[in-house]
């Protein structure tokens, strides 16, 4: 609440439980019509949300009810008081950042989706003027931005680095996997053969199998990268085409080096450790 200043105004007594003798001005007192309200804001808002508490549903069908003319009243009056509503916000903000940027982030997990999606909306739809503003609030508050992201890399710099390693290691392995789904295209397109494999279909498979071999059940070795060392077998070996083999996710499993080149073109049923179903 405001300081009580020293002068010659007025007084007025609160009738609520402080009793005390305040300045009789709106820095004080709510308006009530033509004249101030008898309780002080603060013993006023005591009072009101306690009340508010115990007709929750109540409020929430009167403003079912009158939705339209509620939001109508609420725009009219942010436009015509925009300033002193923009400064309430930044004041506001201002004193309760944390608190905020925690909720949003809550927000953005549960509907993530659904702000996506709705981002996508709005940019397809006016892309250009939406670039427009983008361009010019950054010319705006460029010096201000540099500096905000100078500050943040400075108290960040773990945690930056974390995330640039994280990202390298994503990367490696979604580079490693392309170079085997490459390789064994080529292969499967030389010999003719039917289906389709994808990075996607590995990584499913990589987990469906827990990161282990498939034939021997030992967890797969990783490199210094975090990436892992696994061959991929086809269960019917391409070298074997009398056997209609095919490249795709149904017939083949992910295996250590080892498994795989002592299965070298063997059946499932040829080799004394193999012969189980996925």
């Amino acid at each position: 609440m405001n300081s009580i200043p020293q002068d010659d105004t007025p007084q007025k007594r609160c009738t609520g439980p402080c009793q005390r003798m305040l300045p009789a001005t709106t820095d004080f007192f709510h308006k009530n019509r033509n004249k101030l309200h008898a309780l002080c804001k603060e013993c006023r808002n005591i009072s009101l949300k306690a009340y508010n508490d115990a007709h929750v549903e109540d409020r929430k069908k009167r403003y079912q009810e009158h939705r339209e003319e509620v939001r109508m009243k609420q725009g009219y009056y942010r436009e015509t008081h925009r300033e002193k509503v923009n400064e309430q916000k930044r004041q506001h903000y201002k004193t309760h950042r944390e608190e905020i940027r925690v909720k949003q982030g809550y927000y953005f997990e549960a509907h993530r989706k659904e702000i996506n999606e709705q981002k996508k909306r709005s940019w397809k739809e006016d892309h250009g003027g939406q670039r427009t503003k983008q361009l010019q609030h950054y010319q705006e508050h460029r010096e201000e931005k540099l500096a905000s992201a100078a500050h943040y890399r400075n108290t960040h710099c773990e945690e930056i680095s974390k995330r640039q390693r994280q990202s390298h290691q994503r990367q490696r392995a979604l580079y490693l996997a392309q170079r085997r789904i490459y390789k064994q295209r080529r292969r499967a397109r030389l010999r003719s053969l039917e289906g389709t494999l994808t990075v996607q279909q590995i990584q499913v498979k990589m987990k469906a199998q827990h990161y282990a071999c498939y034939y021997c059940f030992r967890t797969f070795k990783q490199r210094k990268d975090k990436t892992y060392i696994y061959h991929l077998d086809h269960t019917i070996p391409v070298s074997r085409p009398e056997f209609t083999p095919r490249n795709d996710a149904s017939y083949v499993v992910l295996a250590c080096p080892r498994c795989n080149q002592r299965k070298n073109n063997k059946l499932p049923h040829e080799w004394a450790e193999g012969g189980r179903l996925f």
